[in-house]
């Protein structure tokens, strides 16, 4: 603050419209879709735990061993898009299908199946997780 004091009031007439206090951007952004993105991320955390916590969320031990929960969450993104490539256009550089191929050739197949959740599960938005989680938590 003393360096704020020292400017000339010119210069601190100007200075705080570059700067936006934390607090009202959190207001103004709530319901944005910049919002709404912090949300989900906010979210990830805690609803992974409870995704890892289902009752049918390990079939074995292993790196494959997550097959029913990795095929359930396939069928939920097919309930809500309709298409198998569809849900990647929410990853920031996947554009078209043909990118969406690529990456699930090259990257995501490739992996094991907690990497392929985990890929899945953080393009689902705080809404869509609770959903599945509600619907998913009694069944065997």
């Amino acid at each position: 603050m003393e360096i704020y004091k020292k400017l000339p009031t010119d210069i601190q007439n100007k200075f705080f419209i570059y700067f936006t206090h934390s607090t009202a951007k959190i207001i103004k952004d709530h319901n944005s879709m910049h919002g709404q993105l912090m949300e989900d991320l906010r979210d990830f955390p805690s609803s992974l735990k409870k995704l890892y916590s289902l009752p049918f969320a390990k079939d074995h031990d292993g790196a494959y061993g997550r097959a029913r929960l990795l095929n359930s969450l396939w069928v939920e993104a097919h309930r809500l898009f309709g298409d198998y490539y569809i849900i990647w256009r929410r990853m920031y550089r996947v554009r078209c299908t043909k990118t969406a191929k690529w990456w699930i050739s090259w990257r995501y197949a490739t992996n094991c199946h907690k990497f392929q959740i985990n890929s899945l599960w953080a393009l689902f938005t705080k809404k869509e997780r609770t959903y599945f989680l509600k619907h998913h938590q009694s069944r065997p």
